[in-house]
């Protein structure tokens, strides 16, 4: 029987045994007994009884390889081959202050609404205001859609002498459109009191159901 270094072996013709740890020549081996001694041995007299342990191989899977990210495609600029005619004719800023006397009181005790009529084809940015002594402060401001109202203030006949004074500033423009460049305006609007107290300064218009007093602040 073939015998290796570190095979544990018992002896044929005698009590004991142990773990070879050496050949001598050709006949004999020594083997290291269980009190620690080394011992030489005929070959002829040991019987493998555990084999020498050799060492398992461990075989290590191989990662399987990232896969490879693909860079999301860069979507292509859309480009415009056609366009909308361009038709700028008859594209005029008109916007006018519009006062009406509440309802439901005589017409000499009742207060006074005031609107923003945008009576053009541009949505406006605007700012009202009072002015003193050449110093604005602000009473109103937002925007308005194209050929459209909206409400500023109610104030009463007696304030007419501060109300005789305002301001308006627009800017106007077209969203996801082609139109005639604007550049901001802003003008100083100077009201008459003794037209709010005339009955006849109200008239019919195409913007209310009732007479109102229309004053003209842009027509361009």
């Amino acid at each position: 029987m073939e015998l290796n270094i570190g095979d544990r072996v018992r002896y044929l013709d005698a009590v004991g045994g142990g773990i070879i740890t050496a050949f001598k020549g050709k006949d004999l081996v020594v083997v290291l007994e269980a009190d620690g001694f080394e011992t030489p041995v005929l070959r002829r007299q040991c019987v493998v009884v555990q084999p020498e342990e050799k060492p398992v191989r461990q075989v290590v899977p191989t990662k399987a390889p990232a896969p490879i990210k693909k860079e999301p495609e860069q979507e292509k600029p859309t480009l415009i081959t056609k366009r909308p005619p361009i038709n700028l004719a008859g594209e005029r800023l008109v916007v006018k202050l519009a006062y009406l006397p509440e309802e439901d009181k005589a017409f000499n005790e009742a207060a006074v609404e005031c609107y923003l009529i945008n009576d053009s084809p541009y949505e406006l940015l605007f700012n009202y205001a009072v002015v003193t002594n050449q110093a604005w402060m602000t009473l109103q401001s937002g925007s308005i859609e194209p050929n459209t109202k909206c409400y500023l203030e109610t104030f009463n006949r007696d304030t007419l002498n501060e109300r005789g004074h305002v301001g308006l500033q627009v800017i106007a423009f077209k969203p996801n459109a082609f139109y005639k460049s604007c550049q901001p305006r802003s003008k100083d609007v100077k009201l008459d009191p003794v037209k709010f107290y005339k009955v006849h300064c109200f008239n019919e218009n195409p913007y209310f159901d009732e007479d109102a007093l229309l004053v003209d602040v842009f027509d361009e």
